[in-house]
């Protein structure tokens, strides 16, 4: 093979990109190419001569253009930091890092200790809190340093069952060091980074006494009050949810009970409905005016939400499901329209859902 053949390598022939012969630099001449196709990524993946080359994987994995059904499987083939650089790579697409951080988390038992080390020092950082489980202190350590690592990652592997003692006390170090820094930071008097008293001692006496157990109880109880909330937002979340169903099975009975007026005290007075294919409906009032029909002894209104969630403030909420409408025709045949609804809640000052903005259309 001439040293000038990726020079002259084309594009356009599948057989060119598929070749058994083709070498390394002209694939890596290929995936250097803006025009590039997904067709012709999707040939080189499958070329056997070419994907035994580690940079021709690498590049095949990080491309763009790259189809998924090509990337993900050639991930397996792929050495571990290189997995780490496409979970890094900013134009990988969300799929496929997480496919990469899976290979690694899988290997992470196989791996020797320098190796973790380094993971737990550059990778991801859902692969740096996996690591915040090892069993080594250095690599919990490194892990905690990593710039990937979000504090929710933290709590999280702090309230697992399996976490080690030394994560515990590594935290702790963290933020004993975190509290000094704001210590020093507040203005002691003659206390500087190089004549700073031991972590154990008094802080300029008289002023913070801060020691050792005091701060260790402060972080336990910082991170009991963070375990406590997550819990307690979780809770709410999913009494929230199941609330608005139940409120949702409320509002059918009072409509079938009681007719538009029954529909209508679940409606917030300055509500919105939003009618298929009419204007806008502003107002309790002017809803009302439009609701009538439900008086009708042949018309019958039911629905059932599918989904529901409540906003992180707890203020706000959303259902929506299929409803299904029966009545009859002028001539006293039966008319079903089936359809599908999306509603609004706001929470009110009494406690109570009221809707805000309601809306359907008809179809399955």
């Amino acid at each position: 093979m001439p040293k000038n053949a990726s020079r002259e390598f084309t594009l356009g022939d599948s057989a060119n990109v598929a070749a058994s012969e083709l070498a390394e630099e002209q694939a890596l001449a290929l995936l250097q190419r803006s025009d590039v196709t997904a067709t012709e990524l999707a040939l080189l993946g499958r070329n056997p001569s070419v994907i035994k080359s580690r940079k021709v994987l690498r590049g095949l994995a990080t491309h763009p253009r790259s189809p998924r059904h090509t990337t993900i499987p050639l991930l397996r083939r792929l050495f571990t930091f290189d997995l780490m650089q496409v979970a890094l790579t900013p134009a990988v697409a969300a799929d496929v890092k997480r496919a990469a951080e899976e290979q690694l988390l899988n290997r992470l038992e196989s791996l020797s200790s320098g190796e973790r080390i380094s993971l737990a020092r550059r990778a991801s950082g859902r692969v740096a809190a996996a690591l915040l489980l090892d069993s080594e202190v250095r690599v919990i350590s490194t892990a905690l340093d990593n710039s990937h690592l979000v504090e929710a990652s933290v709590v999280v592997a702090l309230m697992n069952k399996n976490s080690p003692e030394s994560l515990f006390a590594r935290a702790c170090d963290r933020i004993r060091a975190e509290l000094l820094r704001a210590v020093f930071a507040g203005g002691c008097a003659g206390v500087t980074a190089r004549n700073a008293p031991a972590i154990n001692s008094p802080i300029c006496e008289g002023r913070f006494r801060i020691r050792r157990s005091e701060m260790k109880t402060k972080y336990w109880l910082a991170l009991v009050v963070v375990a406590f909330a997550l819990g307690a937002l979780a809770n709410s979340q999913s009494d929230g949810t199941a609330a608005l169903f139940k409120i949702e099975n409320d509002f059918m009975k009072a409509a079938a009970s009681h007719g538009s007026q029954g529909y209508m005290s679940y409606y917030a007075d300055d509500a919105v409905e939003v009618p298929n294919g009419s204007a806008f409906l502003h107002g309790k009032e002017n809803i009302a005016k439009t609701m009538g029909f439900l008086d009708k002894p042949d018309n019958h209104l039911t629905w059932a939400p599918v989904s529901a969630g409540i906003a992180a403030s707890g203020e706000l909420g959303y259902t929506y499901g299929r409803y299904e409408f029966s009545s009859k025709d002028k001539d006293g045949k039966p008319v079903v329209d089936k359809g599908k609804y999306t509603t609004i809640w706001r929470k009110q000052i009494d406690g109570s859902w009221k809707v805000a903005l309601d809306m359907g259309n008809s179809g399955q």
